[in-house]
């Protein structure tokens, strides 16, 4: 599909957090990936993510704000994630990444909204985004949530893969 121009083809970015995907040893204990968000939370790690986001989209050209869906562990990691990107983005007050999920209110309008307006620019997720979803104009997924199923993480891909006339776009990035 991509060499025949039906959908996006894409390159990946590794974000390196120092946190592996064997996971982490914290007070003694060891956390496996699964464990993180989940029984640990780790807030270096997601301003990491974040920081490191800003640099690499900073370098890109051509300069402009590229719809990005994240997808989160927890509801409550969804919130801390959009939290630090709203951080690294001062200038647009809070309103530069949005948290979408089954709490949030009136998800349908949120998501229209990530669609259809300017911000916010990023979208996190739990579950909601991952299949099911259409919003050719993103160009960037972040995979902060490990995924063991194939099926879905192509399901998680194609998020990405949706070809725009609008924009012009035959690309995304994702982000690891």
């Amino acid at each position: 599909g991509i060499r025949e121009g039906f959908i996006a083809g894409y390159d990946i970015v590794q974000i390196d957090t120092k946190v592996s995907l064997e996971g982490i040893t914290y007070e003694g204990e060891d956390f496996g990936s699964d464990d993180l968000e989940r029984r640990v939370n780790v807030p270096a790690r997601n301003e990491q993510i974040a920081k490191v986001f800003r640099e690499d989209e900073e370098k890109r050209e051509p300069l402009h704000n590229r719809k990005t869906i994240v997808y989160a562990v927890t509801k409550k990691h969804a919130s801390q994630l959009a939290y630090y990107f709203n951080q690294v983005y001062p200038e647009y007050k809070g309103r530069y990444a949005e948290v979408i999920t089954s709490d949030t209110q009136d998800p349908q309008g949120a998501i229209q909204r990530f669609k259809l307006e300017e911000l916010p620019v990023i979208a996190v997720s739990v579950g909601m985004l991952d299949t099911g979803f259409d919003a050719p104009t993103v160009e960037n997924l972040i995979m902060v949530r490990p995924t063991r199923s194939p099926i879905l993480y192509q399901q998680m891909r194609g998020r990405g893969s949706r070809l725009s006339k609008q924009i012009g776009k035959t690309s995304f990035r994702i982000y690891d």
